[in-house]
């Protein structure tokens, strides 16, 4: 929003880009018939092209805001997005992932202070086994988030929103030292992930019991 352009908030604004069109693409997934419907009625193409405009026009007026351009230089910074030196120093650290099995903050990171991915930092700090054990316990969420997904029994919306908070979070994950720098960020997902594990237990009981 607003305020991650005033604190030139990169990671913000990108995650916020990529979380919105990941739930418009889960959204017409699961109501591909909804959807279809829509776009054949001249009304919603009326509503979205005059939204289009009032954000484009919105856009024009304030381009040249001291807010905008700075925020546009900062978005430069650091290599920019694609080539940021974040994912740089991701490279040096994967690179370097058997060199330091114990951890120990060995690790060359270019320059910066941690790698800013969740994964990845713990690898530095603490060694092989933390970062194997947290990517099994990783995979094994994304494999129940996956279950979730596919159960008829759980409404899109919550769907939606499950799946929005993990996008969101994964999103934080990768760009940002989350362990060390914002655990509070960290406890939420792990917090979601007893919420989606405990709701595909319920469902596991219940068809067990109606045979």
């Amino acid at each position: 929003g607003y305020t991650s352009l005033v604190i030139r908030s990169r990671g913000a604004v990108v995650n916020f880009a990529i979380f919105l069109v990941a739930q418009v693409i889960i959204y017409a997934w699961f109501e591909k018939e909804k959807v279809k419907k829509g776009l054949s009625d001249g009304k919603h193409w009326v509503i979205a092209i005059g939204i289009a405009v009032v954000i484009a026009v919105g856009a024009f007026l304030v381009k040249d805001s001291e807010v905008i351009v700075i925020f546009i230089q900062n978005m430069s910074k650091g290599g920019g997005i694609i080539n940021n030196v974040r994912f740089q120093t991701q490279r040096m650290v994967i690179e370097q992932l058997f060199n330091y099995p114990m951890g120990g903050s060995l690790m060359e990171l270019g320059g910066i202070s941690h790698a800013h991915n969740v994964w990845l930092d713990m690898a530095n700090l603490a060694g092989l086994i933390p970062f194997c054990a947290f990517s099994i316990y990783t995979f094994f969420t994304l494999y129940e988030l996956v279950k979730f997904l596919k159960n008829k029994q759980f409404s899109v919306k919550m769907k939606l929103m499950i799946t929005g908070m993990y996008i969101a979070f994964f999103m934080y994950f990768t760009i940002e030292t989350a362990l060390e720098a914002s655990v509070h960020l960290t406890t939420p997902w792990f917090f979601i992930n007893g919420i989606t594990h405990g709701m595909l237990q319920i469902e596991k009981k219940k068809e067990t019991m109606n045979g």
